[in-house]
């Protein structure tokens, strides 16, 4: 019975020059659709409002009328803490959000004012 030999790798190794006429890999920004959470700030109108605003904001994906009021009690660069007066007497909580996100989801009903009512 005839040894068997072991197969030749026929993989070329690239020299220098054939390294040289590669094109460079770039990342690529974008291509994961809903994954990030800031989407353009065009449409971020929490994010634009002052800390001290008072506001109410509805649920675009409810049919519910009632609408809790919210209050803008501190920012950093893409949050905001909401104070959240519950409908019907049922307390107040603090929250952090982000703007765009909450922007996506809720629609400014109406704009009490700027004030400092809750501090």
């Amino acid at each position: 019975m005839k040894k068997k030999e072991p197969e030749q790798d026929t993989a070329k190794v690239a020299d220098e020059e054939e390294i040289k006429d590669l094109v460079p890999l770039k990342l690529i920004q974008g291509g994961r659709v809903g994954l990030d959470p800031r989407p353009p700030e065009k449409n971020d109108w929490l994010g634009q409002l002052p800390v001290g605003t008072l506001f109410l904001a509805g649920d675009k994906t409810s049919a519910d009328y009632v609408s809790p009021e919210y209050f803008i009690v501190d920012k950093v660069d893409g949050c905001s803490c909401l104070r959240l007066e519950r409908p019907q007497g049922q307390g107040k909580t603090e929250i952090w959000v982000i703007t765009a996100r909450f922007s996506q989801k809720y629609f400014l009903a109406y704009l009490l004012g700027d004030t400092n009512y809750y501090e």
